[in-house]
């Protein structure tokens, strides 16, 4: 293998492009030459340990080995050493704790669910195949359906299949169901599965392992299911889903009166662990009926805090499962749980968005949300408490779904909107309106700022890999305002020279309110390491 030689730094080239208009400060940038090997392989992993960044690429594998090339540089991207490594499986286990390999193939048994043509919960039995990918880097799955059963309680009465989670990991799976009715013309069991309801634990082999009932006075619709991710398993038997998140509402069977709730505003919330226990239950009043919930999201890993966002039919008084299906959404809904109780609930109405409409200064368009069409990118809460929503506009063409315009929606600690700001978008490509825009919100130097990193899609390179590039504008908290933003990897703030790696766009740095953000040029002959101070 060819020592390869340290590139020219080139921070002075890109000093130039500094300006008092934009309050990232690029500290350190530097390139290296890559292999041909690390090339046509895959960067499987990045680390900083002992002053150093590791970059391990997995350049070929046979049935039995792997073979690795691992580039070393010190905290200011100095090219150390770079070494090549071939190992069997076990050994690369054992030697890179971050393989997360237990062996090339294995099977687990497991559960399909699924309703029949009526609705009723149908189980079948699955088995699925997991193979190892090293260009992946990862397991790709091939599911098997084998035969069915229609369970039933205890009790003998079908049930009505809502939603499931099915854990691949062990072959468990989690079922969601209301009682059927046993008499329809009974008006006062007509409605049954919508008062009746259970959580249905069932293991690979279709034994009903734990039931988890529950019940209301009135008909409710399921708003909301959701689980709280945890860390990937490295061993197979063990759970991969967290808690299970749960959110009802006061529901009506088209042409019934009887049974209706008496206040259409009161919601529920559950959280059922991964065995089926119930942790905690709770009634809460909705804004609006209509509140279509878009996403869960969890704070941490254990779910200490829980946050639901969603856009509402606001003035819609009717049932949620008749409101919540609007054509435009006159207000958004965010919801705080902390520690298994309601923080906070807001509404914000699009009168009150478009009033706290902000943009770079810079910037000559004035992109903001209309209650149409939106897609989320991504959530962040910040350490004084306030919460960021990221996403893009949508519209609909003869090509499908377009991503258009990119938002950032920033609320206060307690859920109040501060500001709605809107970034016109540089990338309109084909490709750049067909994925949704990657985004992050990063932590500045300061405890007040917060800098909004956009990933630009450029196309594809001639591997076929994704061609992003960053861009990054400070967010003052305490102002509410949004700065210009400075395009990553280019001398002149223009088209860069350099573009984010795929899988590690940005690395750890040990120097406190900077963030290195890595990648290479276009055909992936160098990388690119660049070390941006937030102030």
């Amino acid at each position: 293998m060819k020592k390869l030689m340290l590139s020219v730094v080139m921070t002075l080239g890109f000093g130039l492009m500094q300006t008092t208009a934009y309050t990232q400060t690029v500290q350190v940038e530097k390139t290296h030459p890559l292999s041909g090997k690390a090339r046509r392989g895959t960067l499987a992993h990045v680390e900083f340990t002992n002053g150093n960044y590791i970059l391990t690429y997995v350049t070929s594998e046979t049935k039995k080995k792997m073979k690795f090339q691992v580039y070393t540089f010190d905290k200011d991207f100095n090219f150390i050493s770079q070494a090549d490594d071939e190992l069997e499986f076990e050994q690369a286990k054992t030697k890179y704790k971050w393989f997360k390999f237990q062996k090339e193939e294995y099977v687990v048994e497991g559960l399909s669910v699924e309703p029949n043509m009526m609705g009723t919960l149908v189980l079948k039995k699955k088995r699925v195949t997991h193979s190892f990918d090293p260009v992946f880097w990862g397991y790709r799955k091939k599911t098997e359906i084998l035969e069915k059963v229609k369970p039933k309680t205890e009790e003998g009465n079908k049930l009505f299949y809502y939603r499931h989670i099915e854990d691949d990991n062990t072959g468990d799976a989690y079922v969601l169901v209301g009682e059927k009715p046993k008499n329809m013309k009974d008006k006062d069991d007509a409605d049954r599965q919508m008062r009746k309801y259970h959580i249905m634990r069932f293991n690979k082999d279709c034994d009903l392992v734990s039931d988890l009932p529950f019940e209301f006075t009135y008909p409710v619709s399921l708003v909301d299911i959701h689980i709280v991710p945890v860390p990937e398993p490295t061993e197979v038997g063990v759970a991969s889903i967290g808690d299970i998140n749960l959110m009802f509402a006061p529901g009506k069977i088209k042409g019934m009166t009887n049974n209706e709730a008496a206040d259409k505003y009161q919601f529920t919330y559950m959280r059922v662990d991964n065995t089926n226990k119930l942790v905690a239950r709770f009634d809460f009043k909705s804004p609006a009926t209509g509140w279509r919930v878009d996403e869960m999201i969890a704070g941490d890993e254990k779910g200490t805090d829980i946050y639901y966002y969603g856009v509402a039919a606001e003035g819609d008084e009717d049932y949620w499962n008749m409101a919540y299906m609007a054509k435009k959404y006159k207000a958004v809904q965010l919801m705080k749980i902390h520690e298994n109780k309601m923080e906070y609930i807001t509404s914000t109405n699009l009168e009150e968005f478009k009033s706290k409409l902000k943009t770079p200064p810079g910037q000559k368009k004035t992109p903001e949300y209309q209650g149409k069409k939106f897609d989320i990118a991504s959530y962040s809460s910040a350490p004084n408490g306030d919460f960021f929503v990221m996403g893009q506009n949508i519209e609909q063409s003869d090509k499908g779904k377009r991503f258009k315009d990119v938002l950032s929606f920033h609320f206060d600690n307690k859920g109040v909107l501060r500001s709605q700001y809107g970034l016109d978008i540089i990338e309109t490509n084909d490709l750049a309106q067909a994925r949704l825009t990657p985004q992050q919100l990063l932590p500045g130097a300061s405890a007040g700022n917060m800098y909004w990193f956009v990933r630009e899609i450029d196309g594809v390179n001639a591997a076929d890999r994704l061609l992003t590039y960053g861009r990054i504008g400070k967010i003052d908290m305490n102002g509410a305002t949004v700065g210009d933003f400075k395009i990553l990897g280019s001398a002149n703030n223009k088209k860069p020279d350099y573009f984010l790696d795929p899988n590690f766009p940005y690395l750890t740095s040990e120097t406190p309110g900077t963030v290195v953000f890595f990648g290479s040029d276009k055909k992936e002959k160098n990388l690119w390491f660049s070390r941006v101070f937030l102030d």
